[in-house]
């Protein structure tokens, strides 16, 4: 919800892409939030939209709602919480939240946040841990 789409921008930016890029939501609205990626409105209501357990919602939810093996969500004001979520060839999801405290301007923040999260997607292709990924907020 952050970027925008941005960070589904940069991957379709790379040739080849869609052998391998299901799809992307933009979810810009707690509505688009709950209607296309199931995230519980409770979630919502007790959290807030910007937090670790919404953007972990988010990422799980774009996972069951597509056919793609990894996801990555974001959620932000400031502060900014990304979620990544991976299948297990047995189905089983698998989950990792990150909070970056975001500096600099909105397109700035978007931009590093994007990076940010597909860092950590690349960590997960590779079999790392998208946590020790460095950030341009670090």
């Amino acid at each position: 919800s952050l970027t925008g789409g941005m960070v589904s921008e940069l991957i379709t930016s790379v040739a080849g892409s869609s052998a391998w890029f299901d799809r992307g939501y933009v979810t810009y609205q707690i509505s688009g939030k709950e209607e296309m990626i199931d995230v519980p409105a409770e979630v919502i209501a007790e959290f807030g939209v910007v937090s670790e357990p919404v953007a972990e919602a988010m990422a799980r939810g774009a996972l069951a709602c597509s056919h793609a093996d990894l996801s990555v969500a974001l959620t932000a004001v400031g502060t900014v919480c990304i979620g990544w979520a991976e299948r297990d060839p047995s189905g089983a999801i698998a989950t990792s939240v990150r909070t970056i405290h975001a500096t600099g301007d909105r397109r700035t923040v978007r931009l590093a946040a994007s990076l940010t999260a597909l860092q950590g997607l690349i960590a997960l292709i590779r079999g790392g841990d998208p946590m020790r990924m460095p950030s341009p907020f670090d």
